[in-house]
């Protein structure tokens, strides 16, 4: 319950961002904080000592299987050994149609599995919850908003 919540509150702060310029101030009750959709830095805070944080720039490869792409970065927190993390993709389009495709495509991938308890509507219309805990694959929070696909998956 507790990853949920933590999910959905970063889900909250990055909607705030969706549909602006590549970087946007956004203020939060915390501070202010620069989100930067090419290289996803600001989206995680630092993690703590005992956890790796990977950011990965991933426009160009994303781009070669999508050229409705225009930005998709991905950071990720995870413990020495890898057996547990959480990782932070976003994919910027340049058309609602590109967005739209990309959400319903890992919607329809995970809602057909009945392993997966599937919750739809946790962070407005166009969002889902998918826990693949069964399988040993964990948790996905999904949204979209605009242009934006934001996937967090623990």
């Amino acid at each position: 319950m507790k990853r949920y919540i933590v999910g959905l509150a970063v889900l909250g702060l990055l909607l705030l961002a969706c549909g602006a310029d590549s970087q946007q101030p956004v203020a939060t009750s915390l501070s202010e904080v620069t989100l930067d959709f090419e290289t996803c830095q600001g989206f995680l805070d630092e993690p703590v000592s005992d956890l790796v944080s990977k950011i990965q720039e991933l426009t160009e490869p994303a781009k070669n299987d999508n050229l409705a792409i225009e930005s998709r970065c991905k950071v990720s927190h995870q413990n020495a050994d890898a057996s547990k993390g959480m990782t932070l993709a976003v994919t910027k389009f340049d058309s609602i149609v590109a967005a739209d495709a990309q959400y319903d495509l890992v919607r329809g991938s995970l809602q057909t599995d009945d392993a997966v308890d599937f919750t739809e509507g946790v962070d407005g219309p166009r969002s889902f919850q998918a826990i693949v805990d069964g399988a040993g694959v964990g948790s996905f929070v999904v949204s979209q908003k605009g242009l934006v696909v934001i996937l967090l998956h623990t």
